[in-house]
């Protein structure tokens, strides 16, 4: 009896074990490869959202950083994961990863900002990097776009975020010009 039960544990550790080692082998197996948004119509154009708790992620397949607990918007989540979406006034959509790419604070959609002029952005509300509705970096310290997925209205009139590919924003010049850096100190001789 004593074996038996000894090998029965052994077989369901083995098999967890196996599981286990599938997932850092097999890792994409069980993640979602599209997002489904509902109907176009539900967005006007010119708007755009930040979603949230639409995609449970197990992984770290696009490399969302663990955020400073107790800091604006910060979890200890590394899953934590915003999808940002703008409908343009052509009625084309732009899919996001809602986050800022230098120092993965999450984004909001605003459109209360009138230094910026017209429209909505997405603002980092960390450091106040802030972008477009095209993901364009347009204010802040951030030195590239926003990371964006491909997405796509279907036959039925649903908008399709494809989660399979994170497309790297652009890379930007500063935003700010800290001008020529100071020239290095040429050596003057040693002490005796």
């Amino acid at each position: 009896m004593r074996r038996a039960l000894l090998g029965a544990t052994g077989a369901v550790a083995l098999g967890a074990f196996g599981v286990v080692l599938a997932g850092f082998i097999w890792p994409e197996g069980g993640l979602r490869s599209e997002l489904n948004l509902g109907p176009a119509d539900a967005f006007t154009p010119g708007s755009g959202a930040v979603l949230t708790d639409l995609v449970d992620f197990t992984d770290t397949r696009w490399d969302v950083p663990v955020l400073m607990a107790g800091s604006p918007g910060f979890t200890r989540n590394p899953q934590a994961v915003r999808i940002g979406l703008a409908r343009h006034e052509d009625g084309e959509f732009s899919a996001f990863l809602a986050r800022d790419p230098r120092n993965g604070c999450p984004l909001d959609w605003r459109t209360d900002l009138p230094s910026l002029g017209p429209g909505g952005y997405f603002r980092d509300r960390c450091h106040s990097s802030t972008y477009d509705a095209s993901g364009v970096r347009v204010f802040g310290p951030t030195p590239k776009d926003m990371d964006y997925f491909d997405v796509r209205v279907d036959e039925e009139g649903d908008v399709i975020v494809d989660l399979r590919t994170l497309h790297e924003g652009e890379r930007m010049p500063p935003a700010v010009d800290y001008g020529t850096p100071y020239p290095t100190a040429t050596p003057v001789g040693a002490f005796p």
